[in-house]
This record gives C-alpha cells, sequence and structure tokens, in this order.
C-alpha cells in the first residue's frame, strides 16, 4: 500500500476512535493511541511480515514527528502470526490483553480470515492491508475492511493478457486456448484459481 494512504488510514482510523481509545488502559493518561499489529515476524512468511512490519514503523515515526494524532503518539502493540491458529490467538490476546481497539495486519490470505473473524467476534475493527483471498470481505463481518486488490483482479488480469496479448502472438481467438491453472493449495492460490476460472469479465472476454 501507498505510504501516503496507509498514513491516512491510520489517522482517520485513530481520530475516529479516540474517546474510546484513549480510555482503555490508561491510555488517556499516557497520551498514546495503541493499534495492534499482527504479522508473520516468523516462520515460512517472516520476510513479508518483517517488511511490513518496517514500513508500518516508518509510517508511525512520520505521524508522531508531526505531533501525532491529536497531539497523542500512536504506539504498537505487535503479535507473531506463524499460521492461522496463531493468529487467532494472537488477535483475542492484543483484543482482551492489550486492550486494541484496531488491529491490522497480515499480509497472508491463510492469516487473515482467522484473525478477522476474531476481531469481528469482539467487535474490533480490522484493517487488513494485502490478503488477496476473495472470500475475505463476502462474510458479512462488521468492521473488517481491506485496501489491497483481492484475487478477482488478480485473475482478470491474467485472462485479459491471454486475451489480449498471447492469443494474438499465437494467431488463435481467445477461445481457442485451453488453459491449465497451477496453484497452491491454500486460500491465496486457491482464491486466485477461482477468480480465473469464475470471474464474470473471464467470460466476456474469451467469447471475443
Amino acid at each position: 500500500m501507498p505510504r501516503f494512504v496507509f498514513t491516512l488510514v491510520v489517522t482517520v482510523l485513530a481520530v475516529m476512535l479516540g474517546g474510546e481509545l484513549a480510555t482503555v488502559r490508561g491510555q488517556a493518561t499516557s497520551g498514546e493511541y495503541r493499534i495492534g499489529v499482527l504479522e508473520p515476524i516468523t516462520g515460512p512468511l517472516a520476510f513479508e511480515g518483517k517488511r511490513h512490519m518496517e514500513g508500518l514503523e516508518i509510517v508511525r515515526d512520520l505521524i508522531n514527528e508531526r505531533g501525532g494524532v491529536m497531539g497523542k503518539k500512536l504506539v504498537f502493540s505487535v503479535a507473531d502470526a506463524t499460521d492461522p491458529t496463531a493468529a487467532a490467538s494472537e488477535a483475542n490476546r492484543l483484543i482482551t490483553r492489550e486492550g486494541v481497539k484496531i488491529i491490522t495486519g497480515t499480509f497472508s490470505s491463510r492469516l487473515c480470515g482467522a484473525a478477522s473473524e476474531v476481531a469481528a467476534r469482539h467487535d474490533v475493527i480490522y484493517w487488513e492491508s494485502s490478503c488477496v483471498d476473495p472470500r475475505f470481505n463476502k462474510r458479512g463481518l462488521k468492521h473488517v475492511y481491506r485496501t489491497e486488490i483481492d484475487a478477482t483482479g488478480f485473475g482478470w488480469y491474467n485472462i485479459e493478457f491471454i486475451a489480449k496479448h498471447l492469443a494474438p502472438k499465437l494467431n488463435l481467438k481467445p477461445n481457442q486456448i485451453k488453459i491449465a491453472f497451477l496453484s497452491e493449495d491454500s486460500s491465496y492460490g486457491q482464491g486466485v484459481t477461482e477468480s480465473r476460472a469464475s470471474g464474470p469479465r473471464r467470460s466476456s472476454a474469451c467469447r471475443k
């Protein structure tokens, strides 16, 4: 996500929840707004999780250097989401023990579903910045948001490329090309594959 977009998102959310956040765990006296950050800091996804953390920390520091939000500093409560079980338990800990009212994360489609369901049960805002599973925002969960393009977009652009660029190179019409989808067995891989195979724009592109 572009840095200025995330800055705006965090600032707006913090201001919107200012009164409620300030009363949690003595934040009114400490002069802080606390946000839960749930990322895969260790394990196979640690490389991306750490990159997310670096970006978040840069944004936090920029906001705080400019006076924070309504005169209060942004601080993070960080949790390590190594797998869906850990994502759910750590989201619960951030809410019940750390007292956060906003959680952001988690990079992975494997993790975002479990973490956001916990946040929704506690009526806490969950702000996803990367998960692309197309089912993420179709569950009717309250206060669950996403800024990243979902797998529907990924699937469409793959099909568009085949129809507009690959087919002419092969001197074929799009509907003459047979496509095999090879994907990993995860929420991410299956979500992108399902979007390629069933997206509404896919059929119109391939009929040309």
